[in-house]
């Protein structure tokens, strides 16, 4: 399991690592080729999604998704910026690509025994 040292005794708390773990998880999914970014995360908070990006020369750029019920909507550096082509769907795969990845390499769940609860 790749995230077994999230196990190992460490300062942290268990939870932050946790945290830490899915997030990077989620930014390979969400942003696999990495986009030039030093560093990326992608994780859900209080019913956003969040996508931040660490450039050496810029710094951190975060992007956060509301995901309503019948809309979605992009927000950059605080104000709602249009989506490029294709981003939503890419958006809605990754999310249920990050499920599944979470589930299974960081809590060691499969999938199907996921689905059976």
């Amino acid at each position: 399991m790749k995230f077994l040292s999230l196990f190992v005794s460490s300062p942290r708390p268990l939870e932050e690592r946790l945290i830490e773990a899915e997030s990077k998880l989620g930014g390979m999914i969400f942003s696999p080729d990495g986009n030039s970014a030093n560093g990326r995360r992608f994780w859900y908070f209080q019913g956003d999604w969040f996508f931040e990006q660490y450039y050496e020369n810029i710094g951190y750029q975060v992007t956060r998704y509301q995901v309503l019920e019948n809309n979605i909507h992009k927000l950059f550096n605080g104000r709602e910026v249009p989506f490029a082509e294709g981003e939503k769907q890419i958006l809605i795969q990754a999310i249920k690509k990050y499920h599944a990845a979470v589930t299974e390499q960081i809590y060691g769940v499969s999938n199907n025994s996921a689905l059976a609860v």
